[in-house]
């Protein structure tokens, strides 16, 4: 759901930008070196305030949960995934409707 929701976004913003591929191949590399991969930031630290707004925190966080603590993620981790799922999802769907005639005349 969250990747069918960029999907959606990078589609539509493909018809428009020749050069999205370089432009998404540098947003993806800030965006994994940004993302804490080998560790957990500690909660109430500056890096935790800030991953709470990064999306694929709580999909690392998720699987950190699940395959090395042998547990299940926290309640609260599990609605930041299925709120992070839902608002890409209808943000791509609100972009590709707003965009879609458009679109179809340009490709």
């Amino acid at each position: 759901v969250f990747i069918s929701g960029f999907a959606f976004i990078f589609g539509t913003l493909g018809v428009y930008f020749s050069d999205l591929n370089n432009v998404w191949l540098v947003a993806s590399q800030f965006l994994f070196f940004i993302t804490p991969i080998f560790y957990a930031p500690v909660a109430g630290s500056l890096l935790y305030k800030v991953n709470l707004f990064n999306p694929v925190y709580y999909f690392m966080s998720a699987g950190r949960e699940v395959f090395i603590y042998n547990d299940y993620p926290k309640l609260e981790l599990l609605l930041g995934l299925f709120i992070m799922s839902v608002l890409s999802l209808s943000i791509g769907l609100f972009v590709f409707n707003k965009n879609k005639v458009r679109c179809a005349e340009l490709v």
